[in-house]
């Protein structure tokens, strides 16, 4: 078995937060919530894209999945 690191477990959270917090402001109607909406999933494919860059060593396969 894999050791978890503290760093991934804090990144896991943060992203399950951000995940949360999207659904939540999608249930309960607040204002601004369509503009805080669209910033937090812009976070998560930010966060998806380096985790892409991280874990795919064959650059043109990393190009293509971030094209």
């Amino acid at each position: 078995m894999t050791k978890v690191r503290l760093g991934n477990l804090c990144l896991a959270a943060a992203v399950a937060g951000v995940i949360l917090c999207a659904v939540l402001m999608r249930a309960f109607y607040m204002p601004y919530s369509g503009f805080l909406r669209t910033v937090l999933y812009n976070i998560l494919i930010f966060f998806w894209a380096v985790s892409v860059w991280w874990r795919i060593l064959h650059a043109q396969t990393r190009r293509c999945l971030l094209g």
